[in-house]
């Protein structure tokens, strides 16, 4: 049965037509009306990470290190829960499909996706510096307690010295680790808004990307660009795959796109167009 309801895109509010699985005003995928499961709510799957208290422990693991937590982050890179509840719905088939989930990274013009992303990483750089400067003197009040702490002749002094030394060294560690994740998880923010703002732009061109076309769009140099498309191929070749032809010219070929021209296609024994 052919599903009549029209629903508002959680991004931008604007109708969508039935049936369709993508609002056409900011490009949102709404995951096609689907219900969860878990609270019956007609909620998009959105990542696993882009939940408040799931991107607060991600931040913190992040600033811990890759050796701390890796395996929760990695159980937890490509999942995909209940936009209300936070159950769990499926895992995403690859990067593009988590980055269009997101709520977070919703279709913006090709032209302002690079400087957007280029600004969070501007803004996520000067307020971990100043995570670190607020950490520096928490770890100098924490010297200067255990200092007066060994000086003191109290016992009752030499205790709440070395409390405050301890609490100050526990500060000066969530600090530091906090600026950490906080750079790491917005860089990576920064790619996802990149590499959504590359994924539309290759489904505008059904599939197939020309280098020159990328940089006249997005309003950046080739060199730039290619960089970027390069480093697609490299991570996932299966997905974005590089030709040049005789004179140079780079074309990169994005298998969803040309899945989405296909099934445009008339087949065999469709009618033909009238």
């Amino acid at each position: 049965m052919n599903d009549t309801t029209t629903r508002s895109c959680p991004v931008c509010s604007g109708p969508i037509p039935p049936g369709s699985d993508r609002c056409p005003g900011c490009g949102k995928r709404v995951g096609g009306g689907e219900t969860c499961p878990y609270c019956g709510n007609a909620a998009a799957a959105v990542p696993y990470f882009s939940r408040t208290g799931a991107g607060a422990v991600r931040m913190m693991l992040d600033g811990l290190g890759r050796s701390d937590g890796g395996a929760f982050l990695a159980a937890h890179r490509n999942e995909l829960v209940c936009g209300v509840c936070g159950a769990h719905r499926r895992f995403a088939a690859d990067a593009i499909e988590v980055v269009e989930a997101d709520p977070r990274f919703a279709a913006v013009p090709p032209d302002q996706a690079f400087p957007r992303a280029a600004h969070l990483v501007a803004q996520a750089t000067w307020r971990a510096r100043l995570l670190k400067v607020f950490a520096g003197a928490a770890g100098i009040v924490s010297v200067a307690c255990l200092a007066l702490g060994i000086l003191a002749d109290l016992p009752p002094i030499r205790i709440l010295a070395v409390l405050a030394f301890l609490g100050g060294a526990l500060t000066t560690a969530v600090l530091l680790a906090a600026g950490r994740g906080m750079l790491a998880v917005r860089r990576r923010d920064a790619e996802a808004l990149r590499l959504r703002a590359v994924a539309d732009l290759a489904r505008t061109h059904d599939g197939v990307l020309r280098l020159d076309d990328a940089a006249a769009a997005l309003r950046l140099p080739p060199a730039q660009i290619e960089s970027f498309l390069s480093a697609l191929v490299l991570v996932d070749g299966s997905r974005v795959r590089l030709e040049v032809d005789d004179h140079g010219t780079l074309t990169y070929h994005f298998a969803e796109g040309a899945a989405a021209r296909a099934k445009a296609l008339p087949g065999p024994l469709d009618p033909p167009p009238t």
